[in-house]
């Protein structure tokens, strides 16, 4: 009785693991191929210019370059440097879980004819050896690399992934699976929509895809270029011609010779010297008067800029004021725009009315444009005073 039940657990404790490891173990022979792919991939680039870094260094691969060991599933890489003044850096990486993975980002060099791929990973959570001219050294890194040619019809798109980035993304996702940090259907729901989703969505859908942060990192540069061309366009709206924020003095006394500089005064707010314009008057058609009224410089360099522009008759002054905030909502996004105050007041020397004042900003590091208008009770000066302002 004793022998039949120890036979009967025996024979248990053998088929659970058996069983297990036929739902979830990968066949060897699928990270055969794929590290083939990455292997000859590799090969093909090596013994070329390296086109990512200043020093104009080489890399080699040895003929087993990159690898997943079937019997651990851990990864190996290998690649040797040589830099302009012939010095030598080998570096081998082993034991890698390529499931530990958080992030995959591509870089193109200048003709589009080479692409690196960074396989990113926790801070220095990759251990390694360098061997520099001979010397040993136990290492640790946060990243691995991958360079590879580019065929010329390969088609450059937000959604359209080099051939080794593609292998590289479906060997970590493999081991995701297996590990049971994603499941295959978030996988296929990711590949699908990678190629139909715009990046905003994408990342909302897939916070946790190997492609997320690239992702990421694509909005923001987006983002921030978007946000550039916005801040050169209030600049140029405020004034065409040879103007933009941070200019030195220099440059400024170049680009505006009838502003005469006087009054010099100091901002402790903004920390920056404060000049007025002795002489504003420029004519234009239908301005009875428009001049840059001062400027205010930190560290030479131009945070501030005002001017003032009056009209003869109310008609002019409010077709002027109008145009200028519609050419403003074309440049710039709404959330941008506030209203700071709108009413009528009284003072000693004049009453004010339809007194109305917006400005425009931009997220730093940005620019402020600030829109009054102010009309005087003797119905001959209509007044749009304009102010630029730099914003850290």
């Amino acid at each position: 009785m004793h022998k039949l039940i120890f036979r009967i657990i025996l024979i248990v404790v053998s088929l659970t693991p058996i069983k297990l490891f036929s739902q979830q173990r990968i066949p060897y022979q699928t990270f055969d191929s794929l590290s083939k792919i990455i292997r000859t991939t590799l090969s093909d680039a090596s013994n070329s210019e390296f086109p990512f870094d200043t020093d104009k260094s080489i890399r080699l691969y040895p003929e087993d370059n990159f690898g997943v060991k079937a019997s651990n599933h851990l990864a190996y890489k290998s690649q040797t440097t040589i830099y302009k003044d012939s010095s030598e850096n080998m570096t081998i990486i082993e034991d890698v879980d390529l499931s530990d993975a958080i992030g995959l980002y591509l870089n193109y060099n200048k003709d589009r004819t080479k692409v690196l791929v960074y396989l990113d990973f926790k801070p220095n959570s990759i251990k390694g050896i360098e061997i520099k001219n001979g010397v040993s050294n136990e290492s640790t890194f946060g990243s691995m690399t991958f360079i590879a040619n580019l065929n010329s019809n390969f088609g450059l798109s937000n959604n359209n992934l080099p051939p080794i980035a593609e292998t590289l993304l479906y060997l970590c996702n493999l081991l995701r699976v297996e590990k049971g940090i994603v499941t295959q259907e978030e996988i296929n729901s990711e590949t699908t929509d990678r190629k139909t989703m715009n990046d905003e969505d994408f990342v909302a859908a897939h916070p946790n895809s190997l492609l997320a942060p690239r992702t990421i990192g694509r909005i923001k540069a987006q983002k921030k270029a978007a946000l550039k061309k916005t801040n050169e366009d209030i600049a140029k709206l405020f004034c065409p011609d040879n103007f933009h924020m941070g200019m030195s003095m220099a440059e400024f006394r170049t680009a505006f010779p009838n502003f005469k500089f006087y009054n010099r005064d100091y901002n402790s707010s903004y920390n920056s010297d404060v000049f007025w314009n002795e002489n504003h008057k420029y004519v234009r058609r239908n301005i009875y008067d428009e001049g840059y009224d001062q400027v205010s410089f930190r560290n030479d360099s131009l945070v501030n800029i005002s001017k003032s522009v009056t009209f003869r008759y109310r008609d002019d002054a409010e077709r002027f004021y109008r145009e200028y905030n519609e050419n403003l909502h074309k440049i710039a996004a709404p959330e941008y725009f506030s209203k700071l105050y709108s009413n009528t007041s009284t003072s000693e020397a004049n009453s004010l009315y339809d007194s109305y004042y917006f400005s425009v900003a931009t997220p730093a590091p940005g620019i402020s444009l600030g829109v009054g208008k102010s009309y005087a009770d003797d119905g001959k000066r209509y007044t749009i005073n304009i102010s630029l302002n730099e914003i850290k």
